[in-house]
């Protein structure tokens, strides 16, 4: 038993080091969903290519107002990916709201909420000076909603500008295709989108609602 647990051990470690590549070579890129730079720490050793969605909600619902461990969370993050690109999706929560209405959410929600979301948003683009950061917007349906993120955005580009503090021109911005709407109107959006992230179970319960 000992012996057939040290050969699976060894597959594996060898497992990490060969290339995710199809037998017609195609390379196909393994992203990890993460919470914490542990997680991406875990994630990056066992081979991931990086983080393919960041959930940053579940440690930092103490901190939705608090710019500065924001920032420290996130710069912990990019560390821990070395490099590699972190997909970080700004909170899909409404914030203090145990049973929010299923469409007053992630975007939606920040939206109504200009201070919770531009603090969110200062915080990430701080952290982007530090790695491969990629900022994925949930819950845009709308050319309108796209654009009303887009200005809050700038809006926290131009606070941090006003206060002299270091930031990321260069995240690119996409969006998670989460509704019937977002998906039918993709040609649309893809004109200000960098990239869109397929939400195949928000997609599949708000198609079926």
């Amino acid at each position: 038993r000992l012996r057939q647990q040290r050969r699976h051990m060894v597959s594996q470690q060898q497992l990490r080091s060969t290339p995710c590549v199809t037998r017609d070579g195609t390379h196909i890129t393994l992203l990890a969903d993460c919470t914490s730079p542990e997680d991406i720490h875990d994630a990056i050793a066992v081979g991931a290519d990086g983080v393919g969605l960041l959930l940053g909600e579940y440690r930092l619902a103490a901190s939705a107002q608090d710019e500065d461990a924001q920032y420290r969370f996130y710069c912990g993050c990019l560390e821990a990916a070395r490099g590699k690109p972190v997909y970080a999706r700004v909170f899909d929560e409404a914030h203090g709201q145990p049973g929010p209405a299923m469409g007053l959410c992630g975007t939606r929600y920040c939206l109504e909420n200009p201070e919770f979301f531009e603090t969110q948003l200062r915080a990430l683009l701080r952290a982007g000076v530090l790695g491969n950061l990629y900022l994925l917007l949930p819950m845009v349906s709308t050319r309108a909603e796209q654009d009303r993120a887009a200005e809050a955005v700038e809006r926290a580009k131009a606070a941090l500008r006003e206060r002299g503090t270091a930031f990321s021109e260069t995240v690119p911005i996409g969006l998670s295709l989460d509704t019937p709407a977002a998906a039918l109107t993709a040609d649309e959006l893809a004109r200000r989108a960098a990239f869109f992230h397929l939400n195949t179970d928000t997609l599949g319960e708000h198609t079926f609602a």
